[in-house]
């Protein structure tokens, strides 16, 4: 049973990656109300009789009312349209040559401002026993960028060689294909634009030391034979930054962030009721979140009596654990990301290494 737990707290970090998954679902256009029960035909509840409908004063027709979409990319940086080939690669680049999921506790950032370091994802992997059981997280991220399975890189549009004090480093993230010289993924670009998806842009380089953020950061996981996709919500970049003979490297690189349990819980169910786990033929999602953050919010009915002949144990470990885990990811958020008072989130602290690179154009 522990190793089960652990397996399973492991695909719970399979969240949509902002640099190479597709483009966030569009909000859900709100349904009209109707008229409520005795106002009148015409007119809307709430508005006195004899004032125009339509847009309010100020606001110009056919632009939204209120703060913009969250999950729409372009609130969160400047868009530029045009295609990807229309984005300037001539620039200096690095690779990340290492990646390393901190999972000491007590190493990491001060998030909250309480004065400790904040790394609960570290502390629920330690309390839980070993990374994964037998699948060693950072050994298998290691791997993977050894043999080019995880590729990983960044631009540095306003950096030149040399300056060791600026107020306007930008860094843009790009998941690459190589071997390099390397190419950039035309996932990693909004679609319709000329804008990479992850961007930190003004960044503060002081005496080299680099200062970045927050902005979403996200990289992908290899577990066993299963891909994982982590972002880190306002995520901060700290590191020695410097050129090299191909670019730019970084050393002593952290970032600090926090990962949403809300979105962690979306990828799970998507991933069960993916074609992966057609064995469980769940017709609606396993988690529901909105019935609490406790063995209640396991709601999905399946079936796992063919997942083994199918391949699929997997599916039927995750399932199975559902009642144990939800409550013990969902304790340890300690971050509040909604800005509600609550936390949701779940701080994590990562260590990095950039090398110089080449980065030629995007993908075809």
């Amino acid at each position: 049973m522990k190793r089960t737990l652990i397996l399973f707290v492991g695909l719970l970090l399979a969240i949509n990656i902002a640099a190479c998954g597709d483009d966030p679902a569009p909000a859900p256009e709100a349904e009209p109300e109707g008229n409520p029960e005795g106002t009148p035909e015409g007119t809307p509840e709430g508005t006195p009789e004899g004032e125009p409908e339509g847009n309010p004063e100020g606001t110009p027709e056919g632009e939204p009312e209120g703060n913009p979409d969250p999950g729409d990319p372009c609130a969160q940086i400047e868009c530029v349209d045009g295609t990807p080939e229309d984005y300037n690669f001539d620039v200096p680049a690095s690779f990340f040559s290492g990646i390393v999921l901190e999972t000491d506790a007590n190493i990491g950032e001060d998030i909250n401002g309480d004065g400790n370091p904040d790394n609960a994802l570290g502390a629920l992997l330690s309390d839980l026993g070993g990374l994964l059981g037998d699948a060693d997280l950072n050994q298998q991220l290691a791997e993977s960028i050894a043999d080019g399975s995880l590729a990983l890189g960044a631009t540095w549009p306003t950096f030149s060689a040399g300056v060791a004090d600026s107020n306007d480093v930008d860094m843009h993230l790009f998941a690459l294909e190589g071997p390099g010289p390397y190419l950039a993924s035309r996932a990693s670009f909004v679609e319709g634009t000329q804008s990479p998806r992850i961007q930190f842009n003004g960044a503060a380089l002081a005496a080299g030391n680099l200062t970045a953020g927050p902005a979403d950061f996200g990289l992908t996981i290899p577990l066993g034979d299963i891909a994982l996709s982590l972002t880190v919500s306002d995520a901060r970049l700290k590191g020695e930054l410097a050129s090299d003979a191909l670019g730019v490297a970084v050393t002593n690189g952290t970032l600090a962030g926090a990962v949403a349990l809300g979105s962690i819980v979306d990828a799970l169910n998507a991933f069960l009721q993916s074609d992966s786990c057609s064995c469980l033929g769940l017709q609606s999602p396993l988690i529901d979140l909105s019935l609490g953050a406790g063995p209640q919010a396991c709601v999905g009915q399946f079936d796992d009596a063919t997942c083994a002949a199918e391949g699929q144990d997997i599916c039927s470990t995750i399932a199975g654990a559902c009642i144990l885990a939800v409550p013990i990811i969902a304790g340890q958020t300690d971050i509040d990301l909604d800005g509600d008072g609550e936390p949701d989130g779940i701080s994590v602290f990562i260590r990095l290494e950039l090398t110089g690179a080449e980065i030629t154009g995007p993908a075809n």
